[in-house]
């Protein structure tokens, strides 16, 4: 069974269980979209899917989307400019190939491959063999093209990483993981690494901060403060403690 929750108020945290999904899938992907979030791919006792599925937070309700051109687990997605990308991922091999779902007429795109066959986009990611990389590409949406930037410090096994500030930062994963990326003079700055394991757990921005959610068999939520460059725990906890956690996002009203 496919189980999500909706946090709403984190003045009063408590979360609540989200309307059953139309589907029995793991290892999906899902980013945020405007007034809820997408979910992609994944795998089912059906085989590897291609089915798309939105979800509006306002009604509650699950709509479905066109299903993607290649099947897919364990891929990455990020919604912008109306569009939905999903990279890379696993077939019965790596995958490296991009597709672009142009969330107005509902049509799907083939992009550039990635230039190395990866989980991850742009940051890490690791092949059939579970080799971990710590190398960097860099996608331009404009000229339809990738280029390579310098490498992460180390390599975040099963990290997270979000946007903020005109910075990439890389959370989490197997070895407690923390650096902020400069696009602009394509530099890392190692930071304070967070107290606990947070390896394939998720991320996102809030209030000014970044969150680390759960993890593998962790239900332990922190938060850190790129000012203070620090580290604190929150009182509220995941649902439950899962082997993985697919996504966490940030649903402004």
């Amino acid at each position: 069974m496919v189980e999500m929750w909706l946090c709403t108020d984190l003045n009063t945290p408590q979360w609540q269980p989200i309307q059953q999904p139309p589907f029995e899938i793991q290892d999906y992907s899902a980013c945020a979209s405007p007034g809820g979030f997408v979910l992609s791919g994944g795998e089912s006792h059906n085989g590897i899917q291609r089915e798309c599925y939105s979800y509006d937070a306002q009604n509650g309700h699950w709509n479905t989307l066109p299903p993607m051109p290649t099947a897919r687990r364990e891929h990455s997605s990020i919604y912008h400019n109306y569009h939905l990308y999903v990279v890379g991922g696993y077939d019965d091999r790596p995958l490296n190939s991009v597709e672009a779902l142009d969330m107005r007429n509902l049509q799907w795109n083939h992009l550039p491959p990635l230039p190395r066959e990866k989980k991850l986009f742009v940051l890490g990611g690791c092949n059939s063999d579970w080799n971990w990389a710590a190398d960097v590409h860099e996608f331009d949406s404009t000229q339809q093209t990738w280029r390579q930037r310098s490498p992460m410090p180390e390599r975040c096994d099963g990290g997270a990483a979000v946007s903020f500030n005109d910075h990439v930062y890389v959370v989490g994963g197997e070895n407690r993981s923390c650096m902020r990326f400069n696009p602009r003079n394509n530099t890392w700055t190692s930071l304070q690494r967070p107290q606990l394991n947070h390896y394939r757990g998720s991320s996102l921005v809030l209030n000014g901060n970044i969150v680390a959610f759960g993890g593998k068999c962790n239900d332990s939520i922190e938060e850190y403060s790129p000012l203070m460059d620090s580290w604190s725990t929150w009182t509220l906890k995941m649902p439950q403690k899962y082997q993985d956690w697919a996504f966490a996002v940030r649903m402004d009203s």
